[in-house]
């Protein structure tokens, strides 16, 4: 017989003056995985923050090890919680290319090692544009917004032709690279 970790008892909760959870009732034994699945709105979300001392219990009880949950109790580390949504940094981690097509102005893109004097290779965008009024410049400021300096594309090259990409869609970078191999002076530096 598994010892019960975690008991929900007649568990509600009120936020904003409404009630979000209303008598809920589990328990939690060790060994246990427990998936909590509902619509957005449910109180999913909520049911963890209650757990965790993050919201009120209006009433009811929760028991952690068959401890009751106070505003200190240290067995809450013994939870790991990881929310749905955090707060995006300006600079969260992202590929170059989703970056970029953050650019409305955008059509399709790649990025592509090229080989680069100074560091050895560079970061090189090709892009075919939607809208063409975009410039290099504009692109390059719009990424320098978004992405850490090791990622900054060092060069731009417009193309009006669809990029090369294999029968099921996959852009051929190998053959964007031997045009910059040999022509490098076509890219834009940044």
């Amino acid at each position: 017989m598994s010892a019960v970790v975690i008991q929900i008892d007649n568990v509600s909760v009120d936020r904003g003056g409404r009630r979000v959870l209303d008598g809920i009732t589990f328990n939690v034994k060790q060994g246990e995985f427990v998936g909590l699945v509902g619509p957005n709105g449910a109180g999913k979300t909520t049911l963890l923050k209650a757990i965790l001392g993050l919201v009120p219990v209006v009433e009811g009880r929760i028991t952690l090890f068959g401890r009751p949950l106070g505003p200190r109790t240290s067995d809450r580390r013994s939870i790991g919680y990881v929310p749905q949504r955090a707060a995006v940094r300006p600079r969260f981690p992202a590929t170059v290319e989703d970056v970029v097509m953050m650019n409305p102005k955008v059509m399709e893109v790649a990025a592509i090692g090229v080989p680069d004097e100074k560091s050895g290779e560079a970061v090189k965008i090709v892009v075919v544009k939607k809208d063409e009024s975009l410039t290099d410049r504009e692109l390059l400021d719009h990424c320098r917004q978004h992405l850490t300096n090791y990622k900054l594309p060092r060069m731009v090259e417009f193309r009006t032709e669809p990029l090369p990409k294999t029968p099921i869609g996959k852009i051929l970078r190998r053959e964007l690279r031997a045009p910059a191999v040999s022509k490098g002076k076509e890219a834009m530096p940044a």
